[in-house]
């Protein structure tokens, strides 16, 4: 696999792989390639155990949803996965106003294809699955509404997450939220 880049802006370099395999089984994050994988530079990178991959099967069921919580004056995107087989709703969430965060944006709204890459203990995906990318039209949406509001900090944000996390008890609570959001949004 090719190295995925940091999104580290100055200072010490964050190396995603490490990062990703120091949470706990269930994490996911966006992972931006150097070099993309079938034309696409941002892929989600799941952190999962030997059974959950094992479970996954030939072809597994997956749904995505995604919103823009506005929350005060920062706009919050968070992008839902549900994969069937598992029974898990995994959460991402991406700052506009981050360039790491803006570029994945960016990439999730050009690219037709969605790879999730499953890792255990190694840097070495243990699997990787791909659909048609199902946040294409959200992201591009979700773009030109952010690019008109004013900046703000990666502490902003993550107050802003922290106080949607409280709303909801679980990943699977704000995948069942997302309709009321959409509807005020």
């Amino acid at each position: 696999m090719n190295e995925p880049s940091s999104g580290a802006s100055g200072g010490d370099a964050v190396n995603p792989m490490q990062f990703l395999l120091s949470h706990p089984v269930g994490h996911v994050q966006p992972l931006r390639l150097d070099e993309p994988l079938e034309g696409c530079r941002t892929v989600v990178a799941a952190h999962e155990d030997r059974e959950h991959v094992r479970l996954l099967g030939e072809e597994p069921d997956m749904e995505a949803s995604s919103a823009l919580y506005p929350e005060g004056d920062v706009g919050v995107v968070v992008l839902l996965l549900r994969i069937q087989c598992l029974s898990t709703v995994y959460e991402m969430w991406l700052n506009y106003h981050n360039a790491y965060g803006r570029g994945c944006m960016e990439d999730l709204a050009r690219q037709d294809k969605f790879f999730i890459l499953f890792f255990m203990e190694s840097t070495t995906p243990a699997r990787t699955i791909w659909y048609p990318t199902p946040v294409r039209a959200a992201m591009a949406e979700y773009i030109e509404r952010l690019e008109t509001q004013p900046s703000w900090s990666m502490s902003d944000f993550d107050t802003a997450k922290a106080a949607l996390q409280a709303r909801y008890e679980s990943p699977s609570a704000l995948w069942e939220g997302l309709r009321e959001v959409r509807e005020a949004t």
